[in-house]
């Protein structure tokens, strides 16, 4: 539908004016438009993986998209959490957690001024930019999250 593809433009609009704004220059040779399936997220990424350069960070518009994405690098031998399934429009995926076992909060647990709010913003941006870097974090960044 035409809103659906609208919102799909927003997105990726969204996340180049992003990384603009984080100093990093997209190489549009890399980007990837798909159906917005399972399907359609595995083979982008299969194409993405198959490039003499492989990609160290992957962005999708949608949950069913990630979905086969994250299918595509675990295939691939990309250490990736596994997706469990996708139900009533989440997709669920494995626990991953930081060296003392724990998990991230969820964000409905964290309260945070709007000053606040934008700096960790920011300072998450720049530590995501420097992981990219030096090759640290690849895939759909779930590690992190």
């Amino acid at each position: 539908p035409a809103s659906l593809s609208h919102a799909f433009r927003m997105r990726e609009r969204g996340f180049v004016q992003a990384l603009r704004a984080a100093g990093v220059v997209l190489d549009t040779d890399r980007l990837r438009r798909a159906p917005a399936t399972v399907k359609g997220g595995e083979q982008a990424m299969k194409a993405l993986l198959a490039a003499a350069e492989r990609p160290t960070a992957v962005f999708c518009a949608n949950d069913l998209m990630a979905a086969g994405a994250l299918r595509a690098c675990a295939a691939a031998g990309v250490r990736v959490p596994r997706p469990f399934g996708y139900f009533g429009g989440v997709l669920v995926m494995g626990l991953v957690t930081d060296g003392d076992g724990h998990s991230a909060p969820r964000l409905s647990e964290v309260e945070l001024d709007a000053e606040r709010a934008r700096a960790y913003f920011a300072m998450l941006v720049r530590q995501v930019v420097r992981m990219l870097c030096v090759g640290m974090i690849h895939g759909d960044l779930s590690e992190y999250n």
